[in-house]
């Protein structure tokens, strides 16, 4: 059982595939390749449930993977930064954008977010 329900599975295979859906690489562990991108293990759960791309492959717990079903493009979703009062400051087009202007780590603001 998993504190607040759900699905925790790091210690099982993960799969990585390129945009048309080939094999690239088997990771023996979802940890394994979460500390390799150094990004937290939700951010690989959530390009599986959404199945969009993540670090431009996408993921799946199965060997193969149906490349109708997955997104057909990288959609980009804006990033809010907000001061301590609670603010809006500024809004990124991407993570991407954000990690560039603000110098920080993709993963960090990943973390943060």
């Amino acid at each position: 059982m998993i504190l607040g329900g759900g699905e925790d599975r790091p210690t099982e295979p993960i799969y990585q595939f390129d945009d048309n859906g080939v094999l690239v690489r088997k990771w023996d562990t979802l940890t394994e390749a979460a500390e390799f991108f150094n990004c937290p293990i939700k951010s690989f759960k959530n390009s599986m449930l959404y199945k969009e791309k993540l670090f431009g492959y996408f993921w799946s717990r199965m060997d193969s993977i149906s490349r109708t079903e997955y997104s057909q493009g990288s959609p980009r979703k804006p990033v809010y930064k907000y001061n301590k009062e609670g603010k809006l400051i500024k809004e990124f087009d991407s993570l991407t954008q954000c990690s560039k202007e603000e110098g920080k780590k993709a993963s960090s603001l990943i973390t943060a977010i």
